[in-house]
């Protein structure tokens, strides 16, 4: 099982004519610190009841990451995911089954639109007017890398 979210923040730069450049992404990767610090301040209070006790702790706290992809022709991104795998099962949908006590719902949508309904707007903002003073300059060249696939099950994908 995998869980994605898509979550889009639509600005209008206009054609940037190549990728971000280094003070833009800059202002992505201030924001991600931003993001992952508040997920992680609300993912906390675990009540480990029924788990034997040299089950790992923090398993889920400790797996969100955040990557930044602003490739050429593609919009700004900052993809913010949470892979932890399952310390029965090893499977990567661990996230997707963590809820407070009490809840049957899972505790990610709770954390993340509450995170998003602070952070992503003003995030935007900030992009927006960065690109804009740089609007001018020459953007740096776009080097895309043919792989092989990836088929590993991200437990979740937030992509802003």
């Amino acid at each position: 099982m995998s869980v994605d979210i898509t979550t889009t923040a639509t600005v209008s730069f206009g054609n940037l004519n190549g990728r971000l450049n280094d003070v833009e992404r800059r202002v992505l990767a201030k924001y991600g610190k931003r993001f992952l610090g508040q997920i992680r301040d609300s993912w906390d209070g675990w009540v480990y009841k029924g788990r034997p006790k040299n089950a790992p702790r923090n398993v889920s706290f400790k797996a969100w990451k955040q990557m930044i992809d602003s490739r050429e022709g593609g919009r700004p991104a900052l993809i913010l995911s949470n892979q932890a795998r399952d310390w029965r099962t090893k499977s990567r949908a661990y996230v997707a089954y963590v809820h407070r006590a009490g809840s049957t719902m899972p505790e990610w949508p709770i954390v993340w639109a509450d995170v998003r309904a602070q952070l992503l707007q003003p995030m935007a903002v900030d992009l927006a007017a960065e690109i804009a003073k740089n609007l001018m300059q020459k953007r740096p060249p776009t080097v895309i890398r043919k792989g092989g696939t990836n088929d590993s099950v991200v437990a979740t994908k937030d992509v802003i």
